[in-house]
């Protein structure tokens, strides 16, 4: 499977913040969770953000050549991820970006909304990068070193 497949739909976003959209359903060409017109836009964002993401905090993989391209290794990423955890990592990122838009002053209820999604964003894509990593076909191998006492 292709990580150029992830995306996200209405029940996922619905999954988590069904209150606070609750009687939102747009259905205009450019929606793809029907939040808004240009709801697509945020979620193509959301997807590339992840992915730059996914390249920094997984770079070592690629620079000892145990994944030749960044797309095979997010293909490899994608394919060992049968819990929807990506998708999961995605929600917070597009509601991080969503709830940032409204985020004019930091009493605002976006801002809350916006830094609780990207601490949490943050926090599963690193805890689930640790566990997705460790189910690769290929693992990363890591010379160990062994220090000899002089005593």
């Amino acid at each position: 499977m292709a990580f150029s497949q992830l995306t996200i739909t209405r029940d996922d976003i619905d999954a988590f913040e069904s209150l606070t959209f609750s009687g939102v359903d747009i259905t205009a060409p450019g929606s793809q969770v029907n939040l808004s017109e240009s709801d697509g836009l945020m979620v193509d964002k959301a997807i590339k953000m992840l992915k730059t993401d996914i390249l920094e905090e997984l770079r070592s993989y690629i620079n000892d050549e145990t994944y030749a391209t960044e797309e095979d290794l997010l293909d490899a990423i994608y394919a060992v991820d049968s819990e929807d955890l990506l998708k999961d990592v995605l929600v917070y990122k597009f509601f991080e970006i969503w709830f940032s838009q409204d985020a004019t002053h930091t009493d605002s209820y976006s801002y809350v909304k916006a830094g609780k999604y990207h601490r949490m964003y943050v926090q599963y894509l690193r805890a689930n990068l640790r566990r997705l990593s460790g189910l690769l076909q290929k693992p990363k191998t890591v010379q160990r070193v062994r220090w000899i006492s002089a005593y």
